[in-house]
């Protein structure tokens, strides 16, 4: 767990947490091995500058990475896994226009640069297109859907260093924290690296949240 800096007089600080944050995506790497960091602090501390921040030093490797970012919202503004339907029309290039037969075409497109046999693929599409709104049960998160969906983040951590960002953490329902949590233990051999923002009462919620792969 990371602190965001209340201030800019806390400089010193928040260049040590970005440190941290360098230091764990360097041992996501080097190691392939799967990381989560959870940033904390009370809205306007600058978490979201922490983000921009190791975006940049993200941006300044040689070696190709790939960033997917989600937001969770509010209870009922969302469906409890809208986040990660957002990493997934990222990785797709869907835009939220687009008509479903669109859409569908780009979702094939992306699930078959990453997937290498026609069975997968067709499994991995059939779990992916509730999950983005372009069939019906739009993301129900059933037991049926949740290994497609690991597999897809996999797939894509196999092919470059993963840096998923999810925002606002606070508000995700307990699946989609299950779910986020799981993924990194399931993915534990991948290099992916899990970058959380929260609020502090993430932790009064859910005091256990990030276990064993939580960096502090």
């Amino acid at each position: 767990q990371l602190l965001a800096p209340a201030s800019d007089a806390e400089h010193p600080r928040r260049e040590r947490e970005l440190g941290l944050l360098v230091d764990a995506l360097d041992r996501t790497i080097e190691r392939s091995a799967s990381q989560i960091v959870t940033i904390t602090g009370e809205p306007g501390v600058g978490k979201s500058r922490m983000l921009r921040e190791l975006m940049a030093a993200v941006d300044a490797r040689p070696d190709l990475l790939l960033w997917r970012q989600g937001r969770c919202l509010p209870y009922g503004d969302q469906t409890t896994f809208s986040a990660l339907g957002e990493l997934v029309k990222a990785q797709a290039g869907i835009l939220e226009s687009e008509p479903a037969a669109e859409a569908s075409e780009k979702l094939r497109v992306a699930v078959e640069a990453l997937i290498p046999t026609e069975a997968d693929r067709l499994w991995v599409i059939s779990t992916l297109e509730p999950l983005i709104g372009i069939s019906a049960g739009a993301s129900g998160g059933s037991d049926e859907l949740l290994p497609g969906w690991r597999r897809f983040f996999g797939a894509m951590a196999q092919q470059h260093p993963l840096v998923i960002v999810i925002e606002d953490l606070h508000w995700a329902e307990e699946a989609m924290l299950e779910f986020l949590d799981e993924l990194v233990g399931w993915a534990f051999d991948l290099p992916i690296l899990l970058v959380c923002t929260a609020r502090p009462e993430l932790y009064a919620d859910r005091p256990d949240w990030g276990g064993g792969h939580r960096n502090g």
